[in-house]
């Protein structure tokens, strides 16, 4: 053992009392106590893991200073019992984000000589349990380099060095390397490597995410915006959304780049406010940024009815259950050809070799664009759904509408060569022959043309890479669908869920309204964020995991909901269902071989680049 004799309870005991400062570098060994080996992690009960964690709260508040702790929680009216679990989540999560180089080394020295990774998932288990409410009152932030040893020492241990025998061994400092108990090239070897990355991800993730929740719950609650895109980018906004659904659902945040706005955080509370158009108008925005007024373009999204109806109803045919019955040929031809045509045995960018590709052939079909110019509804994609910020390429809003303007002529010339055509089944077209829509003033039909762009792009695009990466992350869930194909439209709703590729919808009060014993009023930006209520516990069960065939599988937000409700979603989840029916015909094995990279946006919910690795 790396502290001393912890092979007892006494011996911890007796360490703990004596001279641990941290005494989180103890708690996966105290989890494993219950057998010589330190395989029984299933059998540590509850009680006692209680009893030795009281114990171990008892040193923390004696050596860290923490007296007060049990005060706060008496002042805010916790009951004792929940006092009690809130601590032990508390300081777990503490543990993980401050020993995780230590913790590491534990775990792999108190797992059974063969087949490690089996175990490991166990463990993992009761972490997620134990930090599942991190975000208590006593987490201690951690610092900026503890945070990247903490990376690097679990990343060194994801990519463990190959090797015949199975054994542990130490690499200073504190830090255990796993040898692999099958000969390298086995089959045996390539699934054991497979399942103890995976796991050890995973519990990166967890010790992460123990971090996020501390810093998150260091912030008053008055001056939490969960708005800032970088949040995002990192993937550190969801600490964020749990506290909020826990302590404040219908919050208002005072300050934010974005000026004053109330979150909706809850699955009811945002169906409450997205079904009813009448309290909670889209005319101004539906997103939470106002944009300057000289650079405002209007949409159908942004009307109330009948306008909206009408022109909603011009371009629905395009998605009619006839029309993609018409497609399917298509887009599986499409998609046989893009799969065949990926490298073996080489890293390449699936973002831009599969998703993008794949989204934006599809759009050039619907609007019957040059296939050949077809990587500029990409590019417009992009420039329309971010918020020009310092640094980017798009750093202003004249140079957005530059942008936009090149796209508004190019269509314009699509215009005007079919408006004096027979009607076709292409969505300019449909536009054009319509009585709701063939007089659109030239900024009406920017705004109508980017919201099909982004609409049409960003919903399958980013949830094409989630599912790879989700899939990834989740090996058992794969092998799931592999088993059972009639698992499939389960699994793309799942991906969709747990994707949200559309973070949040706005809405303005129109009048003054109570929702969650809050009240809105008149003027104000209430934003439903989408990416939060999809992980609700009180609507979906274990929100947080990944699982193909849960309960109610497509009972998710994703889509939005009421007069609004996105009227591609079929077309997105039929792009989804035939690219995994054609890999899973082709047994194809996409191993994703380094971190993602997030776009930096708090509407646009997806990836940059994703790399992945295709065995030859």
């Amino acid at each position: 053992m790396l502290y001393g004799d912890m092979g007892s309870r006494s011996g911890l005991r007796s360490a703990l009392a004596g001279r641990l400062p941290v005494p989180g570098e103890q708690l996966v060994q105290l989890m494993a106590l219950g057998s010589p080996r330190g395989d029984a992690l299933q059998h540590v009960s509850q009680a006692d893991l209680r009893v030795e964690l009281m114990e171990l709260c008892c040193v923390h508040d004696r050596l860290q200073g923490r007296p007060a702790l049990r005060a706060t929680f008496a002042a805010k009216g916790v009951p004792p019992r929940e006092n009690e679990d809130k601590r032990l989540r508390a300081i777990a999560a503490s543990a993980c984000a401050a020993s995780a180089c230590a913790a590491s080394a534990c775990v792999l020295n108190l797992l059974p000589q063969k087949h490690a990774f089996v175990h490991l998932p166990s463990l993992i288990g009761k972490l997620r349990s134990l930090c599942h409410y991190s975000s208590s009152t006593g987490a201690e932030p951690r610092s900026t380099q503890l945070r990247r040893n903490m990376i690097l020492d679990f990343r060194a241990l994801a990519n463990p060095s190959h090797g015949h025998a199975s054994h542990i061994v130490s690499a200073p400092p504190k830090l255990a390397v796993f040898r692999p108990s099958f000969p390298a090239n086995s089959r045996a070897h390539s699934a054991e490597q497979a399942n103890l990355q995976a796991n050890l991800r995973e519990a990166t993730m967890i010790a992460l995410s123990a971090e996020n929740a501390c810093e998150s719950a260091d912030i008053p609650l008055s001056r939490l915006d969960v708005s800032a895109p970088k949040r995002f980018k990192d993937d550190t906004v969801w600490p964020c959304f749990a506290r909020l659904r826990r302590e404040d659902p219908v919050h208002y945040c005072e300050d934010s780049p974005y000026g004053p706005y109330w979150s909706i955080t809850k699955y009811r509370d945002i169906i409450a406010v997205d079904s009813n158009h009448t309290i909670f108008s889209s005319e101004r925005s539906v997103t939470i940024v106002d944009p300057p007024e000289e650079y405002w373009t209007p949409s159908f999204i942004k009307m109330s009815p009948p306008v909206h109806a009408q022109q909603r109803k011009t371009i629905s045919p395009i998605a009619a259950s006839e029309n993609l019955a018409n497609l399917e040929g298509l887009i599986r031809s499409r998609v046989q050809k893009i799969l065949d045509g990926l490298p073996r045995n080489d890293t390449f960018n699936w973002v831009d070799r599969v998703s993008i590709e794949l989204t934006t052939q599809m759009l050039a079909t619907l609007f019957d664009f040059p296939f050949q110019d077809r990587r500029l509804l990409t590019y417009w994609s992009d420039v329309a759904a971010l918020t020009p910020q310092m640094g980017d390429q798009i750093d202003s809003w004249e140079k957005r509408k530059v942008v936009l303007s090149e796209c508004l002529d190019y269509f314009t010339r699509l215009w005007s060569e079919r408006v004096n055509c027979e009607p076709r089944g292409d969505l300019i077209s449909m536009m054009a022959h319509s009585p709701a829509t063939r007089n659109m003033e030239p900024r009406e039909f920017l705004g109508n043309l980017i919201l099909l762009i982004v609409g049409g792009n960003d919903t399958t695009r980013n949830s094409i890479s989630g599912g790879v990466l989700f899939m990834s992350q989740n090996p058992s869930e794969l092998r799931k669908l592999r088993d059972d194909a009639s698992l499939l439209p389960g699994a793309v709703s799942e991906i969709i869920r747990y994707q949200t590729p559309i973070a949040h919808m706005r809405r303005t009060a129109v009048d003054d309204f109570t929702i969650g014993h809050k009240q809105i009023r008149r003027g104000d930006k209430v934003v439903m964020w989408y990416i939060s209520g999809n992980r609700d516990d009180e609507i979906i069960a274990n929100p947080n995991s990944f699982i193909i065939d849960r309960d109610n599988v497509r009972q998710h937000l994703s889509f939005g909901f009421g007069i609004h409700r996105c009227v591609g979603r079929h077309l997105a989840e039929l792009q989804l269902k035939i690219l995994w029916e054609e890999m899973l015909k082709r047994s194809l094995e996409v191993k994703v071989v380094g971190e993602p990279e997030r776009v930096e946006s708090n509407f646009v919910h997806g990836y940059s680049a994703l790399p992945v690795q295709i065995p030859g």
